[in-house]
């Protein structure tokens, strides 16, 4: 009852819990002593670890453990779990943990482990690629890549030089993705990492893809699902088979491109991978298109959009913009869209595909 009155009078509200409103918390906190404070974020950070059931709660967490200035229990628990917290869509979370840190927590100038530079580093790189900052996300991956070099790591210096390489490739300059992934191989020569090994094999695959040479790129996939395979790698085979799947599309082969992405997309489904899911349901969309089936193309790229856009999932927000202009009556709304996004990444490639495509309205 106590709670209700203070709820009709906003001094708190209730959103999956109960929260002081801001105004009146801010007041509070001003009011309080630096040791003060960090008592009370210490208190609320053992709070959020012992009720944390999902991802906002171990986000709660991170946030009051670096106010409270336990940073080292903070970027434990950020590298470890930020990945995951990624890939559900909480992007602007993560670059903001990041930004509470000390820059020695952030730069590779400050005395921490380098361990931690590493991880922090490619998370903050990671989300940066994932909403299409790729200036910035390069400059981050650079970082992550002179860690890895003096740490003679092998096999981070190859997980890199994909990343940077998929960047490349947005851009459309596929020569040097092409020439990053193959150095990016190089230097696993002697590590045992197959499943690196065989992500890869797809990127590159995706690049002569680009590049016009479908024999080239199916070969790449299919090098890519054979060590998935032996791996039983899930992410790996549906990574492959949605590869597959496009090279199937584009040669008309559209039964077995959509027997390739229901294969992807269960998997997917089961390991949690929205982004591959997002994908999936634009691919999935085109075979329907190609065949006419404009109602349903229009449901999956729907789908693909919304999900896309929970993510932050900047690429594949245009990519549904771009597939929606080709079977609604909102053409040129969907195309605007999908062109000012491409713009913002700077996918050259892409930005002229919808330039043409308005031409040809």
């Amino acid at each position: 009852a106590l709670l209700e009155g203070l709820e009709n009078k906003c001094i708190i509200f209730k959103a999956g819990g109960w929260s002081m409103h801001r105004i009146i918390r801010d007041f509070y906190y001003a009011r309080q002593t630096p040791s003060e404070r960090g008592e009370r974020h210490e208190s609320a950070a053992e709070f959020y670890n012992i009720h944390s059931a999902g991802p906002d709660q171990q986000i709660e967490e991170v946030y009051h453990l670096l106010r409270a200035g336990d940073f080292e229990s903070g970027i434990l628990i950020l590298t470890a779990r930020g990945q995951e917290w990624l890939g559900r869509g909480f992007v602007d979370e993560i670059l903001n943990l990041v930004e509470m840190m000390p820059d020695s927590a952030r730069q590779l100038t400050g005395n921490r482990n380098p361990e931690d530079d590493y991880n922090i580093n490619f998370l903050t790189a990671s989300a940066l690629d994932l909403i299409g900052d790729w200036d910035r996300a390069s400059e981050h991956y650079a970082s992550c890549h002179e860690i890895a070099s003096k740490l003679n790591d092998d096999s981070r210096e190859a997980s890199i030089l994909r990343r940077e390489g998929a960047i490349l490739y947005r851009r459309g300059e596929f020569i040097e993705a092409e020439n990053t992934f193959e150095k990016a191989l190089g230097c696993l020569l002697e590590a045992d990492c197959p499943k690196l090994n065989a992500i890869i094999h797809g990127s590159l695959g995706v690049v002569y893809w680009r590049m016009g040479k479908p024999e080239m790129a199916r070969k790449s996939h299919e090098t890519d699902l054979e060590i998935s395979k032996t791996n039983k790698d899930k992410e790996g085979i549906a990574r492959a088979q949605n590869n597959l799947g496009i090279l199937d599309w584009e040669a008309g082969n559209h039964g077995t491109a959509l027997e390739r992405y229901s294969t992807a997309l269960e998997l997917a489904e089961k390991i949690d991978d929205k982004k591959l899911v997002a994908i999936l349901y634009s691919n999935i969309a085109d075979v329907h298109r190609s065949k006419k089936e404009l109602a349903e193309a229009k449901r999956y790229y729907e789908r693909c959009l919304e999900l896309a856009e929970d993510l932050k999932f900047n690429w594949q927000v245009a990519e549904a913009h771009r597939g929606l202009a080709q079977v609604t009556n909102e053409k040129d709304m969907h195309l605007q869209r999908a062109l000012a996004i491409f713009q913002m990444l700077g996918a050259g490639e892409d930005i002229n595909s919808v330039k043409d495509l308005m031409q040809n309205q």
